[in-house]
């Protein structure tokens, strides 16, 4: 014969998307780590046009975080196809998440004070598994003005028992 056999093989590469994007999140600024750490993909979303997935292999673990600067209403999707997803709150397992292939909707609230949120996706099998995170809303609560008595006036602008309103 006059032609040969060729392979051609070809590898699909999948775009990024920021993860702030992918979580549909503009309120919050994400880090992400561990062995094999979270990107913001196109394959799968529960909200909008993109996700963050982790995939995992053998025993490893990767985490995504925020920080938040006052208490409120956390809410989020996931979804997985094995392992599991701890929510930390300032380095505290609060929940743990089995993963299923099917979105599940997630609410946490917060107490009225700065925190560092991180999930973290386990996997405990040889074979690849991984976690969608997605729709990721954060409701702050409004801060409350303390009500202040003045003691003590050092200022002869403001005279002892005297009402006023600190910015």
């Amino acid at each position: 014969t006059l032609f040969a056999e060729k392979t051609i093989s070809i590898k699909y590469i999948e775009p990024e998307v920021a993860i702030a994007t992918a979580l549909d999140c503009s309120v919050l600024r994400f880090a992400a780590g561990g062995a094999d750490s979270w990107r913001g993909v196109l394959s799968a979303s529960k909200v909008g046009a993109s996700s963050a997935r982790s995939t995992l292999v053998s025993e490893m673990n990767s985490w995504i975080q925020t920080s938040v600067s006052w208490g409120g209403t956390l809410s989020f999707w996931i979804k997985g196809t094995g392992g599991t997803v701890d929510l930390q709150i300032d380095g505290e397992t609060v929940a743990t998440y089995g993963l299923t292939d099917t979105w599940s909707q997630k609410t946490m609230v917060l107490s009225k004070c700065a925190h560092t949120v991180r999930w973290v996706h386990h996997s405990d099998k040889a074979a690849p598994v991984s976690a969608w995170l997605d729709g990721v809303e954060w409701n702050q609560d409004a801060p409350q003005l303390q009500s202040v008595s003045i003691t003590s006036a050092a200022d002869s602008r403001l005279k002892t028992g005297e009402a006023t309103t600190l910015y």
